[in-house]
């Protein structure tokens, strides 16, 4: 369900860039997150709609 997951540079959070889905289905796995389990992070959920990406990741963009 994750396609990239890292590290902000500086040090002060991460990034996960998800395939689209249900906005229930993505709190769910986001509430599995071990640093959220422990209290120790939260989650900010960002959409946002794919113009531009590199060959062969088309199936990201969206069809309007």
């Amino acid at each position: 369900m994750l396609l990239v997951a890292g590290r902000q540079v500086p040090l002060v959070g991460g990034v996960y860039l998800a395939a689209q889905m249900p906005a229930e289905e993505l709190d769910r796995l986001l509430a599995t997150d071990p640093y959220v389990l422990n209290d120790v992070a939260t989650h900010s959920v960002m959409e946002f709609t794919p113009l531009l990406v590199a060959a062969g990741l088309e199936n990201l963009q969206t069809q309007e």
